[in-house]
């Protein structure tokens, strides 16, 4: 009976820890690769906007699941073929 007592300790332990583990992956934009100038050169920003919540205006980390799931979806339209 020890030693169920012991596992069961354990694998709580082992839960709370794994559990807790998102909570240090929050993003930190000041360590987010930035792009040389050599870089920027060669590959400038496309002149066509996109409409998601990746690319909004000032979006400066990752899009959340709230924002992804709440951007509009219109349907897709001709695409040129």
């Amino acid at each position: 009976m020890g030693h169920l007592r012991t596992l069961i300790r354990m694998l709580s332990v082992a839960a709370i820890v794994l559990g807790a583990s998102p909570l240090w992956a929050q993003f930190n934009p000041g360590r987010a690769y930035q792009q040389s100038a050599a870089v920027m050169q060669h590959y400038p920003d496309p002149a066509v906007r996109f409409e998601t919540p990746g690319f909004a205006p000032g979006k400066a980390d990752f899009t959340s699941h709230h924002g992804s799931r709440s951007a509009p979806i219109a349907p897709a339209g001709d695409a040129g073929s």
